[in-house]
C-alpha cells in the first residue's frame, strides 16, 4: 500500500524579512554593520540622541554624523527607493571619513568569507577603536562633550584625604583629567573570581562605590613651600567610570585559556543576560547611575 506524498510547504511565503537597510557597495560592509548596529541602538531612545547633537555645529564631524542617522529616522522605510536613499547617506559620510583622514580608502576589496569569531572581532573593534571613536575625538570641545562621551566610555582618577579638625575634615581632588577607555575586555581570572556571569564583572567595573587603594605617599597633598597643611591620610579612586556609551563592546578573551594549568584546558562559559546593570540596582538607583 503507498502511502500519498505529502505536498511541500510553500516556504516563499513563510519566509518574513525584517526592514530594508544599506545595500552593499565598494566593499561598505563595515560601515554598513556599523551604522546598522549603531542606529537599531540609538533609535531606542532616539528623543535624548537628537536633544544632544541636534545643537551641534553644521558640518562639525559628530553633526555630519548625526545627520546620518536623522535623515534615515525621517525616511518612509515603505519607499521603493528606500535602500537606494540609505546608500548615498553612507556614501557621503564615507568619503567625509576619507576626507577627515579617518580611513584611507573608499573602496577597499576584502575577504568576502569571514569567519563568525572575527567578524566579531572586526565589529568590536571599528565600534571601540576606529572610524566613531576617531570622528569623536575630533570633536574634543566643552561644548560637544555630551555628544563625545555618547560613544565613549571616559574615567577619572579622584584622590581622597581622610582630612583633619585643623583644615575642615575629608577632601577629594581630581588628578586626572578625562581619560577615554577604549576597551572592555574580561579575563581568565575574572571568570575565576565570579565564575561565569557576565553581569557581575559590569558591576566591578562601573560601580560608583569602589573601594579606595592606598598611595604610595599615603600623605595628603596639601602641601605648600614643603609644609604639609593636612594630617589625614590620602588614599584613591582608580579609574572611576563617568559615562558609559550608547553601545558597551565587551571582548572575551581566550575563553580556551584553561583555568587549571595542571588539568589541562576548561572552557569558559559566560553568561549574557537579556539586562546588565551597570552597578547593583540599589546602588545604581543611590548614585543616579540609572
Amino acid at each position: 500500500m503507498k502511502s500519498a506524498k505529502k505536498k511541500a510547504p510553500n516556504v516563499s511565503k513563510e519566509l518574513k524579512f525584517g526592514p530594508a537597510s544599506y545595500r552593499w557597495n565598494a566593499n561598505s560592509c563595515w560601515l554598513d554593520a556599523s551604522l546598522q548596529v549603531l542606529y537599531i541602538a540609538i533609535t531606542k531612545q532616539f528623543d535624548e540622541f537628537a536633544e544632544i547633537f541636534k545643537s551641534l555645529k553644521p558640518g562639525s564631524a559628530l553633526n555630519v554624523f548625526y545627520r546620518v542617522v536623522n535623515e534615515r529616522f525621517e525616511l518612509d522605510p515603505q519607499e521603493s527607493n528606500f535602500t537606494s536613499t540609505l546608500g548615498l547617506q553612507r556614501d557621503r559620510l564615507r568619503i567625509f571619513l576619507k576626507e577627515r583622514k579617518i580611513i584611507d580608502h573608499l573602496d577597499r576589496p576584502e575577504s568576502a568569507v569571514v569567519r563568525l569569531e572575527i567578524w566579531i572581532s572586526i565589529m568590536t573593534y571599528f565600534l571601540t577603536q576606529a572610524w566613531l571613536p576617531m570622528l569623536a575625538r575630533l570633536e574634543y570641545k566643552d561644548q560637544y562633550s555630551l555628544a563625545v562621551a555618547y560613544f565613549m566610555t571616559f574615567c577619572v582618577t579622584l584622590n581622597q584625604c581622610s582630612g583633619s579638625m585643623e583644615i575642615g575634615g575629608p577632601h577629594t581632588q581630581i588628578t586626572s583629567t578625562l581619560q577615554r577607555m577604549p576597551f572592555f575586555q574580561v579575563q581568565a581570572h575574572h571568570y575565576q573570581e565570579y565564575d561565569g556571569p557576565i553581569s557581575k564583572v559590569c558591576e566591578e567595573r562601573f560601580t560608583a562605590n569602589k573601594t579606595p587603594t592606598s598611595s604610595q605617599a599615603n600623605t595628603c597633598w596639601r602641601v605648600k613651600e614643603g609644609k604639609r597643611l593636612c594630617s589625614g591620610t590620602q588614599r584613591n579612586l582608580q579609574d572611576l567610570i563617568v559615562s558609559i556609551p550608547i553601545i558597551l563592546a565587551i571582548e572575551v578573551g581566550d575563553e580556551s585559556v584553561g583555568l587549571n594549568r595542571h588539568s589541562g584546558s576548561e572552557r569558559q562559559h559566560w553568561d549574557f543576560p537579556p539586562t546588565i546593570s551597570p552597578d547593583s540596582k540599589t546602588a545604581a538607583t543611590k548614585f543616579g547611575i540609572i
